[in-house]
């Protein structure tokens, strides 16, 4: 059981995911082919050292996420949030240890659109 005495421990505050839901897909062939989890999500900022670090190696950043500690995230992977009509790639995959331990993603837009999701 997390008590306040842990958070303090930690010097940190606990981080809630109240900014959403995001639908995590693999993709094949350039369609969404499997859900492989639902889950909350927290809006997260990039500094300017960050930013220009991500442009440096040629990375584009269109928006960065926290969701809670998981197995499913990988690089590559798409995911919808919300009930955007957009999907995102995932580009990079961060392990945060805060309370609680959540997984900063690095997300870019693809041209997949929700009606070319696979249904099967």
């Amino acid at each position: 059981m997390l008590t306040k005495t842990h958070a303090n421990q930690y010097n940190s505050k606990i981080l809630p995911f109240n900014d959403g839901f995001v639908q995590i897909y693999t993709i094949e062939k350039r369609t969404a082919k499997e859900l492989l989890g639902t889950f909350d999500f927290r809006e997260e900022t990039v500094g300017i050292q960050a930013f220009t670090e991500f442009q440096t190696l040629g990375i584009q950043i269109d928006k960065v996420i926290s969701i809670p500690y998981n197995t499913v995230c990988e690089v590559g992977r798409i995911l919808k949030l919300n009930q955007e009509s957009n999907f995102y790639q995932i580009a990079m995959v961060q392990k945060k240890d805060n309370i609680p331990t959540s997984l900063r993603l690095t997300l870019t837009k693809t041209n997949i659109k929700w009606n070319e999701v696979n249904n099967d």
